[in-house]
């Protein structure tokens, strides 16, 4: 069977992002974002389409064609009865020849961001095997797979492990969004020699606009991230403990920097996160208030934009998920990190705040409070240092779009608008002539 492509010479390039997007994950959703406006700018011609969690959802916020990852049929009796005969075998193979006939459509399926290649909250038989069978249809159909500025690992299933190391071998171009994956990915086997490290996506995100309430005219504000965590297999039942333990500590930590004349602002980077904000709020409010005068706001947050707008009403961030961290950085507030992976510790630590670092698991309270006082006395020398951070990651970024641009199949009838070919820009350019910073290494 032959590709559409190939039926139409004249046809715009069709490219597919795929990615656990319009599932209330404000992160993921930036991420694809970011992705939608590169190609906007460097390739309007290419048509678009995101393979997603939520189409309708992407489709409303982004304006973008979507379609589902798997089959959203509702099942038959008889289909529902074949399951439980031939297990997982009979379903999976619908969605590949599902994903099949799509990648036929297109000339290139990229992963842009996030951490796709892990397995927190996953089973092997969720986002591992359809990584897997998306990548084995998209190069059987003939298009290009990319992994674009990607998190990876940890993967402790060994059965995801298998699936996901597999989807990677069958990448035309991998790049890693920190140290620890592009390592992780050499340590499950895969030479990533030529591989690159560029930041993350949502760094290309503009920042919130201007007018915002400036600092010397509002209350002292302590953006407090919070995440409804419970233990990397995120099970409710299993990890209660470790929820509950970790909502009390930000409770005491959060009484604590009220009790220190701030206000605070509690943020959010999942539509799940809302229930901690609620334990957050109840578990303060038998706590003796004493002489505060600062607030609390828990603004709805819906979007990366709007975490972005809380953010910058902020002085200094603690927060666990990994784009709180990200978009406080952005902003250039100095952050402390109460992570659940390494993610979080090897941005930190390229931003010059590694020891700032804790782990939700391991968190203590006084220590927190220790950094924090020094994380404040320091303000302004960090915000130095991030802002000329900042400027070092969009031209690692820029380094970036010039090697997608020189990756992506070009439109047969002509040059694209924005690739930089009528001026020679990346004219002849392939991956392996863009040098990268040393520090990208």
């Amino acid at each position: 069977m032959r590709r559409r492509r190939k039926k139409n010479p004249q046809a715009a390039p069709r490219i597919g992002l795929f990615g656990i997007f319009g599932a209330g994950n404000a992160g993921n959703d930036g991420s694809l974002e970011a992705m939608l406006l590169f190609l906007n700018a460097a390739r309007p011609q290419d048509e678009i389409v995101c393979i997603c969690t939520n189409p309708a959802q992407v489709r409303r916020s982004l304006g973008v064609r979507a379609l589902p990852i798997g089959s959203q049929q509702p099942l038959s009796p008889i289909q529902r009865t074949r399951m439980v005969l031939f297990g997982r075998i009979a379903h999976e193979l619908r969605n590949f020849v599902r994903a099949y006939s799509i990648c036929r459509t297109l000339d290139a399926l990229i992963f842009p961001g996030t951490g796709i290649l892990d397995d927190f909250g996953e089973s092997p038989f969720g986002v591992p095997a359809a990584l897997l069978g998306w990548c084995l249809a998209a190069k059987l159909a003939g298009a290009r797979v990319s992994f674009v500025s990607v998190g990876a690992g940890p993967i402790h299933h060994p059965v995801s492990r298998f699936f996901m190391k597999r989807a990677m071998k069958l990448a035309d171009y991998r790049s890693y969004r920190d140290v620890t994956s592009k390592a992780f990915i050499a340590g499950i086997g895969l030479d990533p020699d030529k591989d690159r490290i560029f930041p993350d996506l949502v760094f290309a995100l503009p920042a919130p606009q201007t007018g915002l309430v400036p600092p010397a005219a509002r209350t002292r504000t302590v953006g407090i991230g919070i995440m409804n965590y419970h233990g990397w297999r995120n099970n409710p039942k299993k990890g209660e403990s470790v929820y509950r333990a970790y909502i009390g500590k930000m409770a005491t930590f959060t009484a604590w920097i009220l009790d220190q004349g701030y206000s605070v602002r509690i943020l959010t980077g999942d539509a799940v996160d809302r229930k901690a904000v609620a334990d957050l709020i109840a578990a303060l409010a038998p706590m003796e208030a004493g002489s505060r005068s600062g607030s609390i706001v828990a603004e709805p947050i819906a979007n990366l934009h709007e975490l972005m707008r809380e953010i910058a009403m902020t002085d200094f961030v603690v927060a666990s998920r990994f784009h709180n961290i990200v978009c406080s950085l952005k902003l250039c507030r100095p952050a402390l990190s109460i992570s659940y992976s390494s993610k979080n510790d090897d941005l930190m630590a390229d931003m010059g705040l590694a020891e700032y670092c804790q782990t939700i698991e391991g968190l203590d309270v006084g220590k927190l409070m220790e950094q924090f006082l020094d994380l404040e006395a320091q303000g302004d020398l960090h915000r130095t240092a991030l802002a000329r951070m900042n400027t070092i990651y969009q031209s690692r970024l820029h380094l970036q779009n010039v090697a997608l641009v020189s990756q992506l199949p070009q439109h047969e009838s002509g040059s694209l608008a924005g690739t930089g070919e009528e001026s020679g820009e990346t004219k002849g350019l392939t991956l392996l002539d863009i040098k990268p910073d040393p520090e990208t290494i």
